[in-house]
């Protein structure tokens, strides 16, 4: 998650029109605003990557099989990544 390779100015672009919702989320979340497909990774609090897929118009990524806690999603979209914290009650 450190790694993040998003200038200024592409990440106000993102930010702009990334949608994350709900949140906070008891099942699962949904991304609207960006490009599909798009890779995404989930992390817990402590840095541990506890999903990876890909995302498809329409498609909420489901978390039923998470804890209570705080993540994050790194999200890969049109050569730009993305971070979003998100938590799961």
């Amino acid at each position: 998650m450190d790694n993040c390779t998003v200038s200024s100015t592409e990440s106000e672009d993102v930010n702009n029109r990334l949608f994350l919702f709900p949140n906070p989320t008891s099942q699962a979340i949904n991304i609207s605003g960006l490009t599909y497909p798009f890779d995404f990774e989930i992390f817990d609090s402590i840095g541990k990557l506890v999903l990876k897929k890909q995302s498809y118009q329409g498609t909420a990524i489901d978390l039923k099989h998470l804890s209570t806690g705080i993540y994050w999603i790194q999200i890969q979209t049109d050569g730009i990544e993305y971070q979003e914290r998100f938590i799961i009650n």
